[in-house]
This record gives C-alpha cells, sequence and structure tokens, in this order.
C-alpha cells in the first residue's frame, strides 16, 4: 500500500529571475509538493493532526524559508526548498517530490515552465 499526500498550486510571490529587472517585482511562483510515505502515517488510524504531517505548517515553513531571498533559478528554489523539507519535516523513509512552476517572460512561452527535485 502507498500513502501519499499531495499539495498542488501553492503560490508564492517571490522575487525571482535571471535579470535584475525580473527580480525587480514579486512574480507568482507555484508549487507542487508531493509526500510518499515510507509507511502509514499514525494519523490514519488516529484521526489526531499531531500525527499528520500538516500541510499548514509544511507550507509556512516553505514561505519562511523564502522570505526575503532572490532567487535567479526555480532549479536553486526547488533544490533548496527540496532540502530544507527532508531536513526538517519528514522521516529518512519519506520520499519528496517538490515542483516549482514559473511563468516565464519568454513571448513565445503561452504557459509555464518547471523543474522537480525527487527522491
Amino acid at each position: 500500500m502507498q500513502y501519499i499526500l499531495e499539495i498542488n498550486q501553492f503560490v508564492l510571490p517571490m522575487s525571482i529571475g535571471a535579470e535584475a529587472e525580473e527580480r525587480s517585482k514579486p512574480q507568482d511562483i507555484s508549487f507542487k509538493i508531493v509526500i510518499e510515505f515510507g509507511s502509514k502515517p499514525l494519523a490514519c488510524e488516529s484521526n489526531d493532526i499531531s500525527d499528520a504531517v500538516c500541510y499548514v505548517k509544511l507550507v509556512e515553513e516553505i514561505e519562511r524559508f523564502c522570505l526575503g531571498k532572490e532567487f535567479y533559478l526555480i532549479e536553486q528554489l526547488a533544490n533548496e526548498i527540496h532540502n530544507m523539507v527532508k531536513a526538517s519535516l519528514l522521516s529518512p523513509m519519506d520520499k519528496l517530490s517538490l515542483t516549482v512552476y514559473k511563468d516565464p517572460p519568454v513571448e513565445k512561452i503561452k504557459g509555464n515552465c518547471c523543474f522537480t527535485v525527487a527522491d
């Protein structure tokens, strides 16, 4: 059996971009977070929030981590957040996939671009 928690379209305004002009005003960056638990979470049986990975706490930790920082690339942003979440909020047996989405200021790209870091 698999136990998976997904958070889709978590959005943070961030200062990100390869050029200083792009970083000069915040832009909405979206995240998809997928946690595959190495074993059945206690919350499946206890129905107790203290036995769960609280997604409110998770997104607050990511927001705090990013606060006041500038990133040039979505690759670096994804890698740093992935490392922080793995180290501080998950057990070593859990797997994490973190995807960062950005609407690039490129005329020919009509959708978003994304980068994923996954175990």
